[in-house]
């Protein structure tokens, strides 16, 4: 019986295998709607958007669920016309379409933003969804051929020619990669638009928090609302701090335990202690690693977990950049 290291590190998830899924729940002051495709690719593409204390980031995967969001984004998918099939037999798509007719923001990314066009074709079956012709959703004059080569590339830039709620990015800088299959002959530049509804190849196009906060604050004008009110996050910041922790780790070899069912730190206070703290005990562990040792982590854990010891609400906190204290 061996033991594993507690720490939490909030850093990008294996597709369709995150819990992300379910953190929310509710609408929050601004709310997205992520349609959760069955085979939903790249969805950390929105996690910027989750760090706002006042936003929330819904994954829908029923018409019903939809409700009345503020955005709608159709994410990325490992088989647009599959997904796209999936998503009208569900009634979401006849949902986002009465949504955009009524004015709410749609976005749609890669896979996503092929499906908002009029048409896509794969006369080669290069996605072996066993159809070769399909009407997209028709909220874009987009039409999509899959075939050749799969595009794969780092892009970065600056947006322009932007109309309508997100006319205020043009200016902005974006950066981020491009993968697809598809190709849209009417696609120019990184954000596509007419009307409410976008779409964009570009994998990380909201990572830029001058771009994530330029979007926020449209739906804030549009709703009423103040930007200030939904609680400012610096996602760069954020995601530099979860891979310190990561480095926290390695440095008391903590990462050196095998797998098992609980850990040293784990009946040491667990979320109450400093990320440093939390790290130092693995490392003592993994220097002092015995039967007896384990056994002690096992029934001390078993007495933790009926106490409660320890358990604090969205837990590990982040580290000072200087101490390397964590602050709650």
């Amino acid at each position: 019986m061996l033991s594993t290291p507690y720490l939490h590190v909030d850093i990008d998830d294996e597709d369709s295998l995150s819990e992300r899924f379910g953190r929310d729940k509710e609408p929050r002051l601004i709310d997205i709607a992520v349609i959760r495709l069955p085979r939903i690719s790249n969805f950390t593409d929105f996690s910027p958007f989750e760090r706002y204390e006042n936003v929330s980031l819904r994954y829908v995967e029923r018409a019903r669920d939809l409700r009345a969001p503020d955005m709608i984004v159709i994410p990325g998918t490992k088989s647009t016309i599959a997904d796209l099939q999936w998503l009208r037999q569900s009634g979401l798509e006849a949902s986002i379409q009465k949504a955009a007719s009524g004015g709410t923001l749609v976005f749609g990314v890669c896979g996503g933003y092929q499906m908002l066009g009029r048409h896509i074709s794969d006369p080669e079956q290069v996605e072996a969804a066993g159809v070769t012709e399909i009407d997209g959703m028709g909220l874009l004059p987009l039409e999509t051929v899959f075939q050749g080569e799969k595009v794969q590339t780092q892009t970065n830039g600056v947006f322009s020619g932007v109309a309508g709620l997100l006319s205020e990015l043009n200016g902005k800088r974006y950066a981020g990669y491009e993968i697809h299959m598809g190709r849209s002959e009417e696609a120019r530049g990184a954000l596509f638009s007419m009307g409410n509804v976008y779409g964009s190849y570009v994998h990380g196009i909201f990572d830029e928090q001058e771009v994530a906060d330029t979007i926020l604050t449209a739906l804030c004008t549009k709703k009423g609302v103040s930007f200030e009110s939904l609680g400012t996050f610096d996602a760069r910041a954020y995601k530099e701090r979860q891979y310190d922790l990561l480095a926290e780790r390695d440095k008391y070899h903590a990462n050196d335990v095998r797998p098992g069912l609980t850990g040293w730190a784990q009946i040491h206070g667990r979320d109450e202690l400093e990320i440093a703290e939390k790290a130092k005990l693995d490392g003592w562990y993994v220097e002092h690693l015995s039967f007896g040792l384990d056994v002690k982590c096992f029934f001390g854990t078993i007495a933790a977990v009926l106490k409660h010891d320890g358990v604090v609400e969205g837990g590990t906190g982040t580290l000072h950049e200087e101490t390397g204290k964590e602050n709650h």
